[in-house]
C-alpha cells in the first residue's frame, strides 16, 4: 500500500482494523471468552474485499505491463477477440499464457517480483558516499541499528538486518583460480592467457 502511495497514518489505521479484531464463542447462546485470530481476517469479513483490491492492484499491474512489452500473451477465444492475461475473482486468481517456457518463466518473474518487492530507496542527503561498513558496528562487528533506524525505512531495516555478518574481517586476496594453490604461474597463464596480454611479450 506505500508503494501505490497511501500515507503512513492511513496503513496504519487499517492495520489496526485487522489486527486488533476478536471473537467470541456462542456457548448456550451466551458469549464466553475472547479468541484473537493469528492469521489475517475472518471469511466473510466486509473488510476483505476491499484489501483484495489493494493488494492485488500491484499483481495486475505487473501483468499489464508483461503483457504491453508482449512478454505474455494471454488467451483469446477468436482470432480478432482481445487477449485476456488474468482474471481476479474474491481469493482466486487466473493466469493465461501459451504453453511456452518463456512465457511460464515471465509468469514465474512476475510472482518472485509480486511475492517480493524491490525497495527503492532514496539516498539521504549527505551520505552519498557512505559505504556499507558504516553501518556496522566495529566493536560488535554487528549492525548498528542506530545508524539503520536513522536512515531507513522499518521495512529496510528489517531486509538489511536479516543479512547474516561475518565475525571475522578478512583481507582481500587476489587468487588466480587456474592452479590449486591460487598464485600465478607463467605455465598456467600459458594455458590460460589473459584476454589482450601474450605470454613473453612487454610493451
Amino acid at each position: 500500500m506505500r508503494r501505490v502511495g497511501f500515507t503512513k497514518r492511513w496503513i496504519t489505521l487499517l492495520m489496526l482494523c485487522v489486527k486488533t479484531v476478536s471473537y467470541s464463542i456462542l456457548v448456550k447462546g451466551e458469549p464466553k471468552g475472547l479468541t484473537y485470530p493469528s492469521r489475517a481476517i475472518r471469511q466473510g469479513d466486509p473488510l476483505s474485499p476491499f484489501l483484495f483490491l489493494l493488494c492485488m492492484e500491484g499483481l495486475n499491474g505487473l501483468i499489464n505491463k508483461a503483457a504491453d512489452k508482449g512478454d505474455i500473451k494471454g488467451y483469446a477465444l477468436c482470432r480478432n477477440n482481445p487477449r485476456l492475461t488474468h482474471l481476479l475473482f474474491a481469493d482466486d486468481s487466473l493466469l493465461f499464457c501459451r504453453a511456452t517456457i518463456q512465457e511460464c518463466q515471465h509468469v514465474l518473474n512476475i510472482l518472485e517480483t509480486y511475492d517480493h518487492p524491490r525497495i527503492e530507496a532514496q539516498v539521504v542527503p549527505g551520505f552519498e558516499d557512505m559505504k556499507v561498513s558504516a553501518l556496522i558496528d566495529p566493536a560488535t562487528k554487528k549492525w548498528d541499528f542506530n545508524m539503520l533506524n536513522g536512515l531507513f525505512t522499518t521495512q529496510e531495516v528489517e531486509l538489511i538486518s536479516s543479512i547474516p555478518l561475518c565475525p571475522n574481517v578478512v583481507e582481500d586476496v587476489v587468487v588466480w583460480h587456474f592452479t590449486p594453490s591460487g598464485t600465478y604461474t607463467m605455465r598456467s597463464d600459458a594455458k590460460h592467457p589473459l584476454p589482450g596480454f601474450e605470454p613473453g611479450k612487454t610493451g
